[in-house]
């Protein structure tokens, strides 16, 4: 399921939350450049359970933010990957 759809800095921007969707997606946007995050899915506060995960969005979307790229030939696709293991 397709979670979120957004223009950053003139690049698309898709959330996806399962392996079904990313595949299909990615059949249907391959004539673009796709830039695809691997995170840690987040909770009700908006935190992902992964510290790592944590400290870095801040800094990539702080990339995307400050680059120019044409919309129609890039995608930033997020992908929660799910809940960690106990």
């Amino acid at each position: 399921m397709i979670a979120n759809f957004a223009n950053f800095a003139n690049m698309k921007k898709l959330i996806i939350n399962n392996l079904e969707t990313l595949l299909q997606t990615l059949k249907e946007q391959a004539n673009k450049s796709i830039f695809l995050l691997f995170t840690g899915s987040k909770d009700s506060s908006g935190k992902s359970w992964c510290p790592d995960c944590n400290t870095a969005d801040p800094v990539i979307e702080q990339v995307i933010n400050e680059q120019t790229y044409d919309s129609d030939d890039y995608l930033f696709i997020t992908v929660f990957v799910g809940e960690r293991d106990v």
